[in-house]
């Protein structure tokens, strides 16, 4: 029977890095303003779509036909802005988990935004505050690219 090792140094491995996701790593003021204006952008190319498609087809004719395609138009508008809205919603959130993240707190604190009132000012905090500069627990300062899909953590 051989002694069993009493060793107790503990295996060592290299720390793993974040990786940007979703709702995972960080994303700076700027970051979460252009995210913040790519989705009113989106919204305000929608309404711009939907307002220029029922004035043309009320415009042009009052038959049934300039009726018929003003109504798809209505529908269109719809179904694009109900999977607008519905992509939009985890992106946001997820946006706003990694502005906390920066700022070197919790994701968590994200609920606050449900609370009246204090959700404007939070909205406008994460304006203004800059994150921090080193890395946190969270990961290294995100100095990459600014792309939508970058922004959003689609892309890695």
């Amino acid at each position: 029977m051989q002694p069993q090792s009493t060793d107790p140094s503990p295996i060592q491995s290299a720390p793993v890095p974040i990786k940007q996701g979703i709702f995972n790593g960080r994303i700076g003021r700027l970051g979460y303003l252009l995210a913040v204006l790519y989705i009113v952008a989106a919204y305000v190319s929608l309404i711009v779509f939907y307002a220029l498609g029922n004035f043309a087809f009320t415009q042009s004719s009052t038959s049934s036909i300039g009726s018929l395609l003003g109504t798809v138009v209505n529908v269109i508008v719809f179904l694009i802005g109900a999977v607008l809205v519905i992509t939009i919603i985890p992106v946001s959130i997820g946006m706003q988990i990694r502005r906390w993240h920066d700022l070197g707190h919790s994701g968590w604190l994200v609920l606050l935004g449900f609370v009246p009132f204090a959700n404007l000012v939070i909205f406008v905090f994460m304006f203004f505050v800059p994150g921090t500069a080193d890395s946190n627990q969270y990961g290294e300062a995100y100095t990459g690219s600014l792309s939508p899909l970058r922004v959003y953590g689609l892309k890695g």
